[in-house]
């Protein structure tokens, strides 16, 4: 009878062991306002299912403190960032998570999240990381179009991410992304048009890297999007899938 009361002693302090994956969503970014609207989405969204913490920067802040920290145990890395220069050990913090093929996520101005321009300084004690969009994402961003041209998306490719959205376009908001062309490794789940342009552009896509990690970039991510149910659903499908792929897609 002991032994019987001991078994189940052991049993009630192990299952609470078991924990929600881990999201870390860097927010560093000022065009699109993510900085207000990804925390009310993970929020309403993410709260039940996962544990999301969030590393933001103010305008113009290079220092993602506590990134390296959070690195080691985070499941899924959460991209919404423009142009900046995490310090030198941040950075090779992000490139060992990479190499441990663990997936990325990234929205709207992620395809350059660590990538200068001519214009830009990196300063001393801080890195670029120019290759980022072709080595996580796959992508050859470009620029955008102008923002007076409405625009929209439509799914593309049927997979478990675009499962439930509209067989017809939908608005989208923001400027078209010009990202072509895509990596031979990429997956096109929505492409998009603008008002007046006569050439498509893949909207939203997902990348196994060359070491077989999974990405997947949506260039949408305006503050309209984030108003949209569609969109919704794209990013809560795309962080399912990321966290949980199908055997056939794992490697």
């Amino acid at each position: 009878m002991k032994n019987l009361f001991s078994f189940f002693f052991i049993i009630l302090v192990v299952l609470p062991v078991s924990a929600k994956p881990k999201i870390l969503a860097l927010i560093a970014e000022r065009e699109y306002e993510t900085r207000d609207t990804l925390p009310v989405f993970f929020a309403k969204h993410f709260k039940e299912d996962y544990e999301v913490v969030i590393i933001q920067l103010e305008d113009d802040e290079h220092d993602f403190a506590g990134l390296k920290k959070h690195l080691e145990d985070t499941d899924l890395l959460f991209v919404s960032v423009r142009r900046r220069t995490p310090t030198v050990s941040q950075m090779a913090a992000l490139r060992k998570y990479i190499e441990s093929r663990k997936p990325v996520l990234g929205i709207r101005t992620s395809n350059h999240a660590f990538a200068t321009n001519k214009k830009q300084k990196v300063p001393v004690g801080h890195a670029n990381w120019q290759t980022w969009d072709a080595d996580i994402f796959g992508g050859s961003y470009s620029g955008h179009l102008k923002r007076e041209q409405a625009t929209t998306a439509m799914v593309f490719s049927e997979h478990v991410i675009t499962k439930g959205l509209p067989k017809k376009a939908f608005s989208t908001g923001g400027s078209l992304y010009t990202v072509k062309p895509l990596a031979k490794a990429t997956t096109v789940l929505l492409s998009g048009n603008a008002e007046g342009s006569k050439e498509e552009q893949p909207v939203a896509w997902n990348f196994r890297r060359k070491n077989g990690g999974l990405s997947f970039y949506t260039s949408l991510g305006h503050v309209k999007d984030f108003q949209s149910p569609h969109f919704g659903l794209l990013l809560k499908q795309a962080t399912k899938w990321l966290l949980n792929p199908a055997p056939q897609e794992r490697k």
